[in-house]
């Protein structure tokens, strides 16, 4: 069964917590979302709940005779048998969001780096003639390095592997080899940002 990561997560906090309230279950969720540097996705919660009481996960208390409402703060729920199944399985709340979070920046980052590899890539070519990797990588960094966490987040995107195969898939030509170190300095031919770097574009993938 597919589950996104605020599925899991609220899965994995009532795995923890045993039953209790929507309230009990938003205010855990809004601590893990805080940690990964998330904003609470406030409209989606209950949304969630719906889904997963309609998936047979959760079952949903009320101290009330009348109609359950999941929008309701005082309701209360509980995990059902095959919710606990699949929530015995899964991390703690707190490293599922983290997870989904750092997911979701690492393929934005992906995406804009085909462009932003171009623009440094072309500029630095038709200044001096040539470009490096490495050079691509630190001028990445002055550039975009205020996005990333640290350093050590930003090598995990920009490495020099990753680089070069990114020249190599826009059409950068190198021109010479010095002890393995590939030197660019012929820009593409047809290559242009506008053209070609939509998702519909054949050079346009995260596959890199």
């Amino acid at each position: 069964m597919r589950l996104g990561a605020l599925e899991k997560a609220v899965l994995s906090t009532l795995c923890e917590k045993g039953t209790c309230a929507r309230g009990c279950i938003e205010k855990c969720l809004r601590a893990s979302y805080l940690l990964a540097g998330e904003s609470f996705p406030r409209r989606s919660f209950p949304v969630v709940l719906k889904r997963l009481k309609r998936k047979g996960l959760i079952q949903m208390h009320t101290l009330f005779p009348r109609p359950v409402d999941p929008n309701e703060i005082g309701n209360i729920f509980s995990l059902t048998e095959e919710g606990v199944k699949i929530a015995e399985k899964l991390p703690k709340p707190e490293e599922i969001i983290w997870e989904a979070t750092v997911k979701r920046k690492t393929k934005k980052a992906k995406k804009e780096m085909l462009q932003q590899v171009y623009e440094i890539a072309k500029q630095a070519i038709e200044k001096q003639g040539y470009i490096t990797a490495s050079q691509i990588k630190q001028t990445a960094w002055e550039k975009y390095g205020s996005k990333y966490r640290n350093r050590k987040e930003f090598e995990k995107i920009w490495s020099e592997d990753r680089i070069g195969r990114i020249l190599r898939k826009l059409e950068f030509k190198s021109i010479k080899t010095v002890k393995g170190r590939k030197f660019w300095g012929e820009l593409p031919l047809k290559l242009t940002p506008k053209d070609n770097f939509s998702p519909s574009s054949p050079h346009f993938s995260l596959n890199f």
